[in-house]
């Protein structure tokens, strides 16, 4: 274990930025600690596809978020040495290392630094087997937790490892939570891409896998019916975006041609419809009137709109408490009847679980009355000063 020498010095930050979807995340816990005399921070922004290595085509896209304290994480025709930075915190961004290279894995990054994680999404579903297993809870040295149920998961882990190593769990909140109707106001939505303007706007995210034990998609089920049904109503706006890996694994298990693929995409050309592929979707989520959705994370952040979801319904057993809580609001579908009766329903202006989503919301907002972000750079001063 890295020993840390207390002094007088800035507290060394890196972030490191390889999934575009997840920068909302994170971004805020940034932002504070540049304008916070007692750090320095940087970003190292990672190629999403490290197999184009020496080409780093992202590090345009982090540099337009954080400016002149973005790294390039290819120098030179190398991975960039962190070391050189003299870090005394690294955020990781995902729990997986086979997105990264050697280099930036968590074994490699422990050698000189403390880790740190705020979750790429927020804890609905207990899949803890692949996003949070004992190895990697083990591997954290600050933890800020999306939920209680995630805090007591994370504490029994490090209980029981009983190695006399200090790690720190947290339960004060999500960052992206906190921000996500104050940040709204400062995107464009999707929907202004749009060309012929409605009065109904409809949100489709369906998910990415077929696999029935990672909560599979409706895409298939939906994806021919609800284009037809949109083409036809001269009264809804349609935003469709699919999770950030559909068609890459649709193409890779055969289920579709990039052909294919192409040709569907086509469709949304149609003036009152769009394909929106953008990694920011807070006034998107603002500007809407319903969620069509599988499965997600995103779920709690359009729930924080207090707006209807339509939830395209698995039945699974591994929903946490936490959601099985938000699942009573939402208007849960099994079929293409079902789903466009709902949306008849809601497109008229009939929303009956909108009580029951008031109160839930209230609940749930009682845990965001402070600045999640600030908390958690209090968090990170306290332990860098004991």
């Amino acid at each position: 274990m890295f020993k840390f020498k207390k002094n007088n010095k800035k507290i060394n930050v890196i972030f490191l930025c390889q999934y575009k979807q997840g920068y909302n995340k994170f971004v805020d816990v940034v932002k504070r600690m540049q304008n916070d005399i007692m750090f320095n921070v940087k970003v190292l922004a990672i190629p999403e596809d490290i197999n184009k290595f020496p080409r780093n085509e992202d590090y345009i896209f982090w540099c337009s978020k954080f400016g002149d304290i973005t790294i390039n994480a290819i120098a030179n025709n190398k991975w960039y040495d962190l070391k050189k930075e003299k870090p005394d915190y690294i955020f990781i961004q995902r729990p997986y290392d086979n997105y990264l290279p050697q280099e930036y894995h968590i074994s490699s990054l422990k050698q000189y630094s403390k880790i740190c994680y705020i979750p790429y999404a927020f804890e609905l579903m207990n899949l803890r087997n692949v996003a949070m297993p004992d190895f990697f809870v083990k591997s954290i040295d600050m933890f800020f937790c999306t939920q209680n149920e995630e805090y007591n998961y994370c504490k029994t882990i490090i209980k029981n490892a009983n190695d006399g190593i200090q790690r720190y769990v947290y339960d004060i909140g999500y960052p992206s939570l906190y921000n996500i109707v104050k940040k709204a106001k400062e995107y464009n939505s999707a929907f202004s891409k749009i060309d012929k303007k409605n009065n109904f706007n409809v949100i489709w995210t369906p998910r990415w896998t077929i696999d029935d034990k990672l909560f599979k998609t409706s895409f298939f089920e939906y994806k021919d019916k609800i284009i037809k049904y949109v083409k036809k109503q001269k009264n809804i706006n349609f935003i469709f975006r699919p999770h950030p890996l559909a068609f890459e694994n649709f193409i890779k298990e055969k289920l579709m041609t990039k052909m294919q693929v192409k040709n569907y995409l086509d469709q949304f050309k149609n003036s009152n419809m769009y394909y929106d592929n953008s990694s920011e979707y807070y006034y998107t989520f603002a500007e809407s009137d319903v969620l069509i959705t599988d499965f997600s994370s995103i779920i709690i952040e359009y729930f924080i709109f207090n707006k209807p979801i339509i939830y395209c319904y698995s039945k699974n057993e591994n929903e946490t408490d936490f959601m099985k809580n938000l699942k009573e609001c939402f208007y849960c579908v099994e079929n293409w009847d079902e789903l466009k009766n709902i949306l008849e329903k809601l497109k008229s202006g009939n929303d009956p679980l909108k009580k029951k989503r008031e109160n839930v919301l209230k609940e749930i907002l009682k845990k965001y009355e402070e600045d999640v972000s600030l908390n958690i750079i209090c968090k990170i001063k306290e332990n860098f000063l004991k």
